[in-house]
């Protein structure tokens, strides 16, 4: 079975569940386009810093390819440097360094191995440490002379004022470096691949052109160290790094902070148009690589890399105020739903109400429920009709059953004359004892009560039902008034056969009376032997009634007469039913046949053919199943000590309440009547377990099954309709009930308030006669 959970904790759930599922939903989405966004964010990010490299590049590169155009025509600019003497491009030199910026040096070189080379100190304060160089320097002024072997190297400051010179030994070769090579074999100006710089030991590129008509060389020096200023200078984040690379996976420059593993990772791709994404380590990383030919000698191209997380920081930060003001949105949300959950909530709280007025069968009471909302007033008004419907069918059916049972009742008590009152008058002294226990508020009655028309209507319908296993009970049985009774009385068999007996001994007067014997002494004979046979008749034929109780010489009278023999000569095998053919068993007949004048024959026996024994034990019965279903032999009857049933007819007539139990059991009562069974089958029990048919005690017994005991007793006593005895009188009757009490066979404490509330007498005046009414002193019993 489902847990169940509260209708306003329900909506509540679901709005929640559904309103967060949309808020995820959004929230994903707007996590999707974030992330679509950041990747968009970041490809235009790349592609205008892209551009503004490559236009700043491409400027620079235009700035120095006319600077070398310009400087190509300027007269001296081939003249070779003299020591101690100044370069007429010294100054035109320095004023181009400065105005194109990012510039390492400008210099000239012939073929003979000259050189003069202006080395700009204030383009970073490496230089000055690489040259070992006095702080307050901004210029270096290399000088080789042709075959000299040695550089001279003067610091000057801005103003060309000398600071320092140093001379040292150098092996430079002009005509032997790259950039010489390269200017040569071009009537354009050159640029080189990235290579270390002599002077810097670091990495840059040269652009170089040959003036036309000489062996002179014009070159300017741009440091990797410049480009990666211009770099710097286009990044949007600290955590960005640019790449330029060349097509032979050559790096040429890159920003100040980058990752050898970023530019393998770089390498692997080929041209990224879109945006890429991959992990390097522990953080993933947005890539993009476009080609730009500023200019170098080899295509190059310009690569990207950010942590994802830089770009995605302000979407995500944007999500994360937008989950905080989702999550308080519910919070505050979640009060207000439960508010407005009370609409729904309260009329159908009121509607469940209604519904268990009618599951407790108190139609009257619903009501319609006051709400504004149609579904419900709808429900309740159909509830409403519901309950009047099922109140109406329900009496309906309740009419109908009450029918039933009393035809039943009627159906059992209009079977035999003897007992034509019984089930109708057990109900009415059962209820009113029942009315005097719920107003009695002493001993065991004082927490008693039977509360409800359901409460009562179980008892009336139970000791309606009381007797209904008497249906199958066989009338013979029911109603045998005399020992000898079955379908009819054979006291009239007994009676023929002495009356066959008495002729017998006339006829034989008149064969001694020929054989010449005294008259008077065969008269004598024969009135003595009629005498005999006037007695022994009559003796049996009080000993056939059921007030009789025989005493053991009585009994052993019956045997002896049984004994006397009369004369049969008619075969007793024609004339018989099957099955009473079938209980001779194959008996011969040899006539004449003499037979017992009262005899247990064989054929007296009829065979119980079902075992229900194990069908008792199922039901809880505890009642000894005789042998035989039925023992119809005379002496066996005759010798009853009381009553005129033997112990096969009793065990049939007990057996009835065993069918009432087989009958109930099978029978769907309502949980309201489910109690019926309990009241019904309990009467022939007593308080210490000797009852049946299940030796219940009192413990057993509930209160109402108790007084249905008293009330069967009590209405048995008092009928004057039982074929085996007298009605005994009021008096008579609560002398019983009290010995009853005293062997505990009744409840004792249901007598006492029998006899204190006055039922037994109210009982009396409503159905007993005239005559059996007399005084009884109740202080006697209480």
């Amino acid at each position: 079975m489902f847990k169940s959970v509260p209708i306003r904790l329900t909506i509540l759930f679901n709005f929640f569940s559904i309103l967060t599922m949309g808020i995820v939903l959004v929230l994903c989405v707007q996590s999707y386009y974030s992330s679509k966004m950041a990747f968009s964010a970041t490809e235009t990010l790349f592609n205008n810093i892209s551009k503004s490299v490559k236009q700043t590049l491409v400027s620079f590169d235009k700035k120095i390819v006319d600077s070398i155009e310009y400087m190509q025509e300027i007269s001296g600019i081939d003249e070779k440097p003299v020591i101690g003497k100044s370069h007429p491009m010294r100054v035109f030199f320095t004023k181009k360094i400065l105005s194109i910026g990012n510039i390492y040096s400008i210099y000239v070189g012939q073929s003979d191995g000259s050189f003069y080379e202006i080395i700009n100190m204030d383009l970073s304060d490496d230089i000055k440490t690489i040259f070992n160089a006095p702080k307050n320097s901004s210029w270096a002024i290399i000088k080789i002379v042709s075959g000299s072997g040695i550089k001279h190297t003067d610091f000057v400051d801005e103003n060309f004022s000398l600071i320092k010179a140093v001379d040292e030994e150098t092996n430079y070769t002009t005509y032997e470096r790259p950039w010489y090579k390269d200017a040569v074999k071009s009537t354009e100006t050159v640029m080189t691949t990235p290579y270390k710089f002599a002077n810097l030991k670091d990495m840059g590129v040269t652009y170089a052109k040959q003036i036309p008509n000489t062996n002179t060389v014009l070159g300017i020096d741009v440091a990797i160290s410049s480009l990666t200023d211009i770099l710097e200078e286009n990044k949007f984040y600290d955590e960005t790094e640019i790449y330029i690379i060349n097509t032979n996976k050559a790096l040429i420059a890159s920003t100040k902070k980058h990752s050898q593993h970023l530019l393998d990772e770089i390498y692997k791709f080929g041209d990224i148009k879109p945006v890429a994404i991959s992990k390097v380590g522990d953080t993933e990383y947005l890539f993009k690589k476009v080609l730009i030919n500023a200019g170098f000698k080899e295509p190059e191209s310009l690569a990207f890399a950010i942590p994802k997380d830089v770009m995605t920081k302000p979407y995500n930060k944007i999500l994360y105020i937008s989950y905080i003001v989702t999550i308080l949105l519910l919070i505050a949300i979640i009060p207000l739903v439960f508010a407005s959950t009370s609409v729904i909530e309260k009329p159908l709280k009121a509607l469940m109400r209604e519904n268990q007025l009618v599951r407790d069968r108190r139609f009257r009471e619903v009501t319609p429920v006051k709400t504004n909302i149609k579904e419900y007033q709808d429900l309740s008004k159909s509830m409403v009709d519901m309950a009047h419907n099922i109140e109406s069918f329900q009496l309906s059916q309740q009419f109908l059953f009450d029918a039933f049972i009393k035809i039943i009742a009627e159906a059992i008590d209009d079977k035999s004359s003897y007992t034509g009152t019984h089930c109708e008058r057990v109900p009415v002294l059962t209820e009113m004892l029942a009315v005097a226990a719920c107003e009695s508020n002493e001993g065991v009655f004082a927490d008693f009560k039977l509360e409800g028309e359901d409460q009562w209507r179980e008892l009336h319908i139970g000791s309606w039902l009381h007797d209904c296993g008497k249906l199958v009970m066989p009338e013979f049985v029911i109603d045998k008034s005399m020992k000898l009774e079955t379908m009819n009385n054979r006291i009239h068999e007994i009676r023929t056969r002495f009356d066959v007996l008495w002729r017998d001994i006339e006829i034989e007067a008149y064969k001694l009376k020929a054989d010449g014997k005294e008259t008077l002494d065969v008269d004598k004979w024969v009135e003595a032997e009629k005498e005999q046979l006037i007695d022994d008749f009559k003796f049996i034929a009080e000993a056939n009634s059921g007030d009789v109780n025989l005493t053991d010489d009585d009994v052993d009278r019956l045997k002896v007469i049984s004994q006397r023999e009369w004369v049969r000569h008619f075969d007793k095998r024609i004339g018989l039913s099957y099955e009473e053919f079938a209980r001779l068993n194959g008996q011969s007949d040899v006539l004449p046949a003499k037979e017992k004048l009262l005899d247990d024959k064989p054929e007296h026996i009829i065979e119980r053919i079902k075992d229900e024994t194990d069908s008792f034990e199922k039901s809880g019965i505890k009642m000894d199943i005789p042998e035989n279903l039925y023992n119809n032999g005379e002496l066996y009857n005759l010798t009853i000590n009381k009553g005129t049933l033997n112990a096969e007819e009793r065990f049939k007539i007990n057996e009835h309440i065993v069918m009432t139990i087989k009958m109930l059991e099978k029978m769907p009562f309502p949980d309201h009547l489910k109690n019926v069974t309990e009241y019904a089958v309990g009467h022939h029990e007593n308080m210490i377990g000797t009852g049946y048919p299940r030796k219940l005690s009192k413990e057993d017994m509930s209160i109402p099954a108790r007084i249905m005991a008293v009330a069967d007793i009590y209405e048995a006593l008092t009928a004057a309709d039982r074929p085996y005895k007298k009605p005994n009188t009021l008096s008579e009757s609560i002398r019983i009930l009290s010995c009853m009490a005293k062997e505990q066979k009744i409840d004792e404490d249901i007598f006492k308030l029998f006899l204190s509330s006055g039922v037994y007498e109210d009982y009396a005046k409503l159905f007993l006669r005239e005559d059996q009414i007399d005084e009884v002193d109740i202080t006697e019993y209480i």
